[in-house]
């Protein structure tokens, strides 16, 4: 009887954990479909007031290519949800229709600002939505959509990002300009360096050989070298002068002595 009441209690308590376990992949299954298919139709929606209200045709672009892939990836995912007996919700929820509604309050310049403001956040959002799903969700199938939509929904994040950008005008515009100005710096700089050589190469034109790729570029050494060789020359001029002078004295003295003989004789 006591083994009886064990092993029932032991059946019991698995059948418990295994309905939690159950309601639990339920609920987890049941936030990706709502997540997903609320995600859809709210860029659907916003894609749609953009291709009504923006003036700007790169803003109206970007909506109709969010209206195009979100609708796409709704009808597949109706599919997949259908093939599971998944219900998909028939509206968006209510926080996104608020943001909805205050976005249909901007106009001109300003409701494009909100829109892609607006499509980064859900973008990124939903990236990191399809992200972790294509790596921790239990079905296969939900994995194989999560993997298959990621890609198409990051490239959205990216054009969002450049064009939010370009219409804020904020930092990362002004770095991508100092960037290019530290390019065209350093370009001119090595055109400054190239005419300043090719003008070198101009002024010994006259050279033959491998004189002009040759240049002298040692002042010091020429310093030196032109030093010694007007110490030597200072020294030459020097033993010639004290030569010539001793040899000079040594004429006077033998005239003065053959003079005095000279004279001595006559007397």
């Amino acid at each position: 009887m006591k083994r009886f009441l064990t092993t029932a209690i032991g059946v019991l308590l698995l059948g418990i954990g295994m309905t939690v376990v159950m309601t639990v992949e339920a609920t987890v299954q049941d936030s990706f479909w709502n997540e997903v298919a609320q995600g859809n139709m709210a860029e659907i929606a916003a894609g749609n007031l953009a291709l009504q209200r923006s003036q700007n045709e790169q803003v109206k672009q970007f909506a109709q290519q969010m209206v195009t892939d979100h609708t796409a990836a709704g009808a597949e995912l109706q599919t997949l949800a259908s093939s599971k007996n998944a219900t998909l919700p028939a509206a968006i929820a209510a926080k996104q229709q608020s943001e909805m509604d205050k976005l249909s309050a901007r106009t001109g310049a300003d409701f494009d600002r909100e829109f892609m403001k607006m499509m980064v956040r859900d973008h990124d959002k939903m990236a990191k939505l399809l992200s972790r799903e294509a790596e921790r969700n239990s079905d296969a199938d939900i994995k194989a959509f999560a993997a298959k939509t990621y890609p198409v929904v990051q490239n959205h994040l990216s054009m969002a990002r450049s064009l939010n950008d370009a219409l804020r005008g904020n930092s990362g515009n002004s770095g991508r300009n100092e960037a290019a100005d530290t390019v065209n710096s350093n370009s001119n700089r090595s055109s400054n360096m190239k005419d300043s050589s090719a003008g070198a190469g101009n002024d010994n034109s006259g050279d033959s050989g491998y004189s002009n790729l040759r240049p002298n570029v040692n002042p010091t050494a020429n310093s030196t070298t032109n030093s010694r060789a007007n110490n030597s020359s200072n020294r030459s001029n020097s033993n010639a002068n004290t030569r010539t002078n001793s040899n000079s004295n040594r004429s006077n003295g033998n005239t003065n002595s053959n003079s005095n003989n000279s004279n001595s004789n006559r007397q």
